[in-house]
């Protein structure tokens, strides 16, 4: 085999491989941000959206007690609809319906404490408001605790899923670089080596003018 053909078929394995990586990890980054797309990011959306909605929540109670108003408790009960529906949403996430349903379960016990409570302030229910309170105080600390939890685990893992994607597309560039740098040196040292037998310390001029023309 000539020096030639080693240049060549070194530089042809190295390219193979260069590729197969490049295959590899684009095959990777492909999975990845699918799962970003459809598991990550929605799932920290709704969290987010599920805050934003306890939040909606407790303003309406809130202006229910101030007010006196069972219509404010009416429109906490509509956004407490919203928020179930948020978490069945949720639920249909690939690999969050256990941690939907547990959220759903402290959002029920929370709010039927909470409406409770309400109810008896402003005079439409009759009971001890301030067992009610009590009880609704806890339950909601269970379900901020949760909601707080899953929100920032939701983020490292988001953050994290970008950070990958973004490392593998950089891998990819340095590896096709490399790649192609390999095929250019090849080039540029073919001339070199297709004259080295012509050019032998000793040679004539004669003889090298000879092979030359040969």
């Amino acid at each position: 085999m000539t020096i030639k053909q080693k240049i060549w078929n070194i530089t042809i394995l190295i390219f193979a491989i260069g590729m197969i990586v490049v295959y590899t990890i684009s095959s990777d980054t492909y999975i990845l941000l699918q799962r970003t797309e459809y598991v990550h990011y929605p799932y920290l959306s709704k969290i987010q959206e599920l805050s934003n909605r306890l939040n909606g929540i407790q303003d309406g109670l809130l202006d229910a007690l101030d007010s006196r108003s069972e219509t404010s408790i009416n429109r906490a009960r509509e956004n407490a609809g919203s928020f179930r529906k948020i978490t069945l949403d949720m639920a249909a996430i690939a690999g969050k319906k256990e941690i939907s349903e547990e959220i759903l379960v402290r959002f029920n016990e929370y709010f039927v404490e909470a409406e409770s409570a309400a109810s008896i302030i402003i005079g439409i229910k009759n009971g001890d408001a301030s067992s009610e309170m009590g009880r609704m105080t806890v339950s909601l600390n269970k379900l901020n605790d949760t909601l707080l939890r899953e929100q920032l685990k939701a983020t490292q893992i988001f953050e994290q899923s970008l950070a990958e994607s973004r490392k593998h597309v950089q891998e990819m560039l340095a590896i096709s670089l490399l790649s192609a740098l390999a095929v250019f040196l090849a080039w540029s040292l073919l001339p070199v080596v297709s004259f080295l037998p012509f050019y032998k310390p000793g040679i004539s001029e004669d003889r090298r003018k000879k092979n030359l023309a040969g």
